[in-house]
Parts: C-alpha cells; sequence; structure tokens
C-alpha cells in the first residue's frame, strides 16, 4: 500500500505483505484527517505484485 499516495499525512502499518490464497490480513491506514475511501482503494494506491506484469494504472497523481 503507498499510503501517501491517499494523502500526504497517511500512514500504514505494513506495506508490503505476502498472502497465499485464502488468507487474509488487517492493515491499518492512519491520517491526520478523514480519507476518502475512494482515494485509498485507488489502483495507484492499494497495489499488487500482479500489476507489475501488465499495463500501467491510471494517470499519474497531481500534487
Amino acid at each position: 500500500m503507498l499510503a501517501d499516495r491517499a494523502d500526504r499525512s497517511a500512514r500504514v502499518d505494513l506495506s508490503l505483505l505476502d498472502l497465499l490464497p485464502g488468507e487474509s490480513r488487517v492493515i491499518t491506514l492512519t491520517a491526520d484527517g478523514p480519507l476518502d475511501p475512494a482515494a485509498v482503494l485507488d489502483p495507484r494506491v492499494l497495489r499488487s505484485t500482479n500489476q507489475l506484469l501488465g499495463e500501467a494504472v491510471g494517470q499519474p497523481f497531481e500534487r
């Protein structure tokens, strides 16, 4: 998870992890203010290694 792409103040307790089929994990995301759920779930924020094998995802974020 690239938390700072959702919000500059965002922090995550675990950004890289391995999951096997059927496994799950809770990741805690915090920020100085409310976070937009759509921004957090954006494929440029919530990433998968599988995305490295495909086309580029979305447009770069504007700062």
